[in-house]
């Protein structure tokens, strides 16, 4: 049986905590999504947040030390293969001079602004019976058809959240002057026993945001 601690809920300015351990915990976790792919970016950026996490493990780029082949004993990313693994130790040679901090700093920057960075998806299905993804993320909650983003509700428009057998409902804010008017969207969560794990994911995101 093994445990395994993780982030909850993921600052917008993981670089600016003022906590030297907590800021360590958070690129951690960074890390840990780059590599498993939950962090989704572009080739070139996840070979960019690589580099970052060599320079920040082996120190600077010494030929010496670091042969042929040096990265391939770092789990980087997901994909990660021979071709894929040159270019990260091309991007490591021109890190030189990056204190590990640092590169955890660059790490963290670069991550922050990733479109599904903090991101925590759980399949959907709507009201057509088309298959989504939602996403719970700190400024609220995303849809998501086939990686696309087509819909997004703010924190600040959602009034509550709430579940009525195999069902998760969104009470969003209308966009009238009148406060009390609203509209529902309603979601089936797939499978249906992660629905209650979601909706407690999603509760408990408000209630931090509050």
């Amino acid at each position: 049986l093994k445990f395994r601690f993780c982030v909850k809920f993921y600052v917008t300015e993981p670089g600016k905590l003022s906590e030297e351990y907590t800021r360590y915990l958070f690129y951690l976790q960074s890390k840990q999504d780059l590599y498993t792919g939950r962090l989704q970016c572009a080739q070139v950026t996840a070979t960019q947040l690589a580099s970052y996490v060599v320079q920040a493990e082996l120190g600077d780029y010494n030929p010496l030390d670091h042969t042929d082949g040096y990265v391939s004993e770092l789990r980087l990313l997901h994909d990660q293969g021979s071709a894929i693994e040159e270019e990260v130790a091309e991007l490591h040679r021109g890190n030189s001079g990056l204190r590990c901090e640092d590169a955890e700093y660059k790490f963290l920057e670069m991550a922050k602004r990733l479109p599904m960075y903090g991101v925590d998806l759980h399949p959907a299905i709507d009201h057509d019976n088309i298959h989504l993804q939602l996403g719970v993320m700190a400024s609220g909650i995303v849809v998501y058809l086939q990686d696309n983003k087509i819909n997004s509700f703010s924190w600040a428009k959602i009034i509550k959240i709430s579940f009525k057998k195999k069902r998760f409902y969104i009470h969003i804010r209308s966009d009238t002057d009148d406060k009390y008017q609203s509209r529902i969207i309603g979601f089936k969560i797939v499978p249906t026993g992660h629905a209650k794990t979601s909706g407690r994911d999603v509760s408990n995101i408000t209630h931090s945001s509050d």
